[in-house]
């Protein structure tokens, strides 16, 4: 079955079940969370101790290192993998996880959606995406100690939603 096929199998569904795309514009996807501001800026600290014991500049594996991570804006977060030996630079967003995960792994409160400017039909890089599931299952480790995704941190949907037109999600 096509890529595109199939999305539109998938949108065909969810009319038949009413279920209806999120409105456009800032405010709605800001009522996750009616606390941050369009423009707020809030600080990774959150981000970093969900991400506990891997620290910024450690290789995670299979040559990946944590670069860096941006503080939260326009509701998420940009961890850049870089790795040493091909000097490929990796840029994943991480957003609350949704009502659907979108990103190439998963905890129980965060979702990393690599960005990677392509349209979804190339294949994640294999090293990578084992990874995104490594740093995705020790933010789960976390997670279970109490610790969730930080305030402010928005789904990519929701982020989408707002912030799509003017291109902030770069």
């Amino acid at each position: 079955m096509r890529r595109r096929e199939f999305f539109g199998g998938v949108l065909s569904a969810t009319a038949a079940l009413g279920v209806t795309a999120p409105s456009d514009g800032a405010e709605a996807a800001l009522a996750t969370d009616p606390a941050l501001e369009p423009d707020e800026t809030l600080g990774n600290e959150q981000l970093l101790a969900l991400l506990a014991p891997l620290e910024l500049g450690q290789v995670v594996g299979l040559g990946w290192r944590l670069a860096e991570l941006t503080d939260v804006v326009k509701g998420g977060a940009v961890l850049t993998l870089y790795h040493d030996e091909s000097a490929r630079e990796a840029r994943v967003h991480v957003c609350r996880k949704g009502e659907v995960a979108r990103g190439a792994a998963q905890s129980e409160t965060l979702d990393f959606l690599l960005m990677n400017d392509g349209d979804g039909s190339r294949p994640t890089d294999e090293s990578l995406g084992r990874v995104l599931r490594v740093i995705a299952l020790v933010a789960r480790g976390n997670e279970g100690s109490g610790l969730s995704a930080p305030r402010g941190l928005l789904s990519h949907d929701a982020r989408v939603s707002a912030f799509r037109r003017s291109r902030a999600l770069v």
